[in-house]
C-alpha cells in the first residue's frame, strides 16, 4: 500500500520469478511502473475501482475527461501511470468541498456526523461511510485489472 510495492516487484523480476501476484492500486503508480519497467509486470494485477477500467457498452465520458484534464494541466500527451491517484484526490476535496457547503461548518463533529449520514458520489465511486464503516471504495466498486493492460491512465478489461 506504500510506494515500497515497488521494491518488492524489481525483487520479483530479479529472481526471474513468474508468480502472479495481486497489488493495490500503487502498483499502477507511474513511479512503481517506470521503476520495474512495464514488460517486467506480466502477471501483476492491481486492485483498481471500476471506473479506471474501459468496459465496453459502458459510458466513462466522465474519467475520460478528468484523464483528459490532468493530461492538459501536466501540459503531456499522456501518462505513464494510472489517473487513480489523481481521481482519489479530486473525489476527496470534492467530497469536502461539498459537506463545507451542505454544512456550513468546519467543526470536526459536524463533517463527521454529516459524511455519516450522506452518501457521496464521486468520480471514481460512491462513498458511503457509517459510525463503524470508514472503507471508502467498496469491494463491489473495485475489481481486478492487470497492470500490463494500463494506458494512458486507464486500464482495458482482463480477458474471459
Amino acid at each position: 500500500d506504500s510506494l515500497d510495492v515497488a521494491a518488492v516487484l524489481k525483487a520479483r523480476t530479479d529472481l526471474g520469478w513468474g508468480v502472479p501476484v495481486v497489488a493495490g492500486s500503487v502498483a499502477t503508480d507511474q513511479t512503481v511502473i517506470t521503476s520495474v519497467g512495464m514488460t517486467n509486470l506480466a502477471g501483476v494485477f492491481a486492485v483498481v475501482p471500476q471506473a479506471v477500467v474501459i468496459q465496453p457498452g459502458t459510458s466513462d465520458a466522465d474519467v475520460r475527461g478528468f484523464r483528459d484534464q490532468v493530461l492538459h494541466r501536466l501540459h503531456t500527451a499522456s501518462l505513464d501511470g494510472s489517473i487513480v491517484a489523481y481521481a482519489q484526490a479530486y473525489d476527496a476535496i470534492s467530497m469536502m468541498a461539498s459537506v463545507a457547503r451542505s454544512i456550513h461548518s468546519k467543526t470536526p463533529a459536524n463533517v463527521r456526523t454529516f459524511l455519516e449520514n450522506a452518501n457521496y458520489q464521486g468520480l471514481l465511486a460512491s462513498y458511503s461511510y457509517t459510525t463503524t464503516a470508514h472503507t471508502g471504495i467498496l469491494g463491489d466498486q473495485s475489481t481486478i485489472a492487470p497492470v500490463t493492460s494500463l494506458t494512458n491512465g486507464l486500464f482495458r478489461p482482463a480477458p474471459g
